[in-house]
């Protein structure tokens, strides 16, 4: 049984992931990014770093 408590190593990581113009959630171990099109859950332990940008009205 795998260990849920074990750190995923960097090499498991998502290099690089670009969304555009989605709403950002939280979801237990996922952030959602909802579109026009649906709503797409990123485990966020793939993740190594998430920058976000805000275009001002």
């Amino acid at each position: 049984m795998k260990n849920l408590q074990e750190l995923p190593k960097l090499k498991d990581s998502i290099s690089y992931l670009y969304v555009e113009h989605a709403i950002i959630e939280q979801n237990d171990a996922a952030i959602i990014a909802i579109q026009k099109n649906g709503r797409t859950p990123i485990p966020i332990a793939a993740m190594t770093c998430l920058l976000l940008a805000s275009e001002n009205p």
